[in-house]
């Protein structure tokens, strides 16, 4: 695969040799120095950044990787930095190259701290449904968070009329977060209560993976606000595309993206209603929070887990299962045996 080919409209410097240079103060002027960057390395990948001093940001990776091989540049205004960046890793991305970019990056690179609980091939099979984490593992815990948590669990239910929530979280929790029991804490975490006043918080809970939250709702009743972070693509792939998603499970979607997420993001929005499993039962929705799920956990641990209100996933994982309410549901339909 050749760079020069899927960067050849966009004005970039011709590659230079950097293998042994601690500097690269003679190849850029003084006052040619804010831009983006394609560093490659011995292996192949590539880093993409911005930076207002290419030399001084170029002595900064230096000390880290000492594997660079070549840089291109292309001069910009500090304004087009942030966008030019973001593009730039999604188009190259898209192609196929590999980043050693953890930031807007979508794919993650291998040997992550979460295949030390999910081992590469099963987390293939979970992508597929075709593995699910014993229900009889231990959960993680940790007794300071335990705490803690009682407390905020306490104050949700003084809030909201929590036993609907607790079945919709319960599906999530088992059907979208691969070996939710081993990697809850560490990868994931679940935050009751936000900033605001006890009688109106900013949200009533919200799910965090790596730096980023996955899934918020927001008021209580039917009219409650569900937001969900997604993966974009295969939402476009689905048959007739994203409005066809979005009229079916009664959703918009919005091009909102937080950073750690990556380019192939997109944020659901939708009512609560008297269905919300509605949207989490939809099998390309599913796949697309399943998918987005992974990569953010093969990222990296949670930055939110000392928030972590482990009661309210207690109360979750106690609350009838999605079949088990359904069942219930159909049984009042049912006449007794030897009547007609």
């Amino acid at each position: 695969m050749v760079l020069d080919d899927h960067i050849g409209d966009l004005n970039f410097t011709p590659a230079h040799d950097v293998e042994n240079r601690p500097s690269v103060a003679d190849l850029f002027k003084r006052t040619r120095r804010c831009g983006i960057y394609i560093m490659e390395f011995q292996n192949d990948e590539l880093y993409i950044g911005k930076a207002t001093d290419v030399v001084r940001r170029y002595g900064q990776h230096r000390k880290i990787h000492q594997d660079i091989r070549t840089i291109r540049f292309q001069k910009l205004k500090r304004s087009e930095l942030d966008q030019s960046e973001r593009s730039l890793i999604y188009r190259l991305e898209r192609a196929g190259f590999g980043l050693r970019n953890v930031t807007f990056t979508s794919i993650p690179q291998p040997g992550s701290d979460f295949e030390g609980i999910m081992p590469i091939d099963q987390q293939t099979l979970w992508l597929d449904k075709m593995f699910k984490e014993d229900r009889r593992v231990d959960r993680a815990q940790d007794s300071a968070i335990d705490a803690r948590s009682l407390r905020s669990f306490d104050r949700l239910q003084k809030v909201c009329t929590i036993d609907p929530h607790l079945s919709f979280l319960r599906y999530y929790i088992e059907n979208h977060i691969p070996s939710p029991r081993s990697s809850e804490i560490s990868f994931w975490s679940l935050t009751a209560l936000g900033v605001g006043t006890k009688e109106r918080p900013d949200f009533l809970y919200r799910l965090n993976m790596f730096w980023q939250e996955v899934l918020s709702v927001f008021g209580d009743g039917e009219d409650a606000e569900i937001r969900l972070q997604c993966a974009k693509s295969p939402l476009e792939t689905a048959p007739g595309g994203l409005s066809r998603v979005a009229e079916r499970i009664g959703a918009e979607f919005d091009e909102f993206h937080y950073k750690p997420g990556g380019s192939d993001q997109i944020s659901l929005y939708a009512r609560w209603n008297d269905d919300p499993l509605r949207i989490l039962r939809d099998e390309d929705v599913a796949r697309s929070i399943r998918l987005f799920n992974l990569r953010l956990m093969n990222k990296g641990p949670t930055n939110f887990s000392r928030a972590h209100c482990s009661a309210l996933v207690t109360a979750a994982y106690e609350a009838p299962d999605f079949e088990t309410r359904e069942a219930l549901f159909w049984s009042r339909f049912r006449k007794p045996p030897g009547r007609r």
